[in-house]
């Protein structure tokens, strides 16, 4: 798989690209009637320059999901992803010939279970 093809690459390099974080969910504070939802990186201001979304469309809830999916959140995650397919890795390569058949073969069928999952 090519890295254009990699959705986590991909969303990797968008979440680099991105407006940095922390985002925040709040109401855009334009105007006393304000009615519209906003996720930027500066709670509290009322320039929505620092506005990740501006629309007006965005419910709370979606608002603050997309606040805490920011890009050091996702980074963070696919850090912690890529150890643990390191892990994953290093047990696949260990000699087990030496050891305990109950103790092994658990772990075989969940290296086969994660590879099915992923499609490998």
């Amino acid at each position: 798989m090519t890295p254009d093809q990699d959705p986590l690459a991909q969303l990797e390099a968008a979440a680099r690209e991105a407006t940095p974080g922390p985002w925040y969910a709040e109401c855009c504070h334009v105007g006393p009637s304000c009615w519209c939802r906003t996720v930027g990186n500066k709670a509290g201001s009322d320039d929505l320059n620092h506005c990740v979304v501006t629309a007006g469309g965005i419910g709370t809830k979606d608002a603050e999901y997309i606040a805490l999916a920011n890009p050091q959140t996702i980074l963070a995650l696919i850090g912690r992803l890529r150890k643990a397919e390191a892990v994953v890795e290093a047990v696949r390569r260990m000699d087990c010939t030496d050891m305990n058949p109950r103790t092994v073969e658990p772990v075989q069928d969940a290296i086969e279970a994660y590879d099915q999952e992923i499609g490998q």
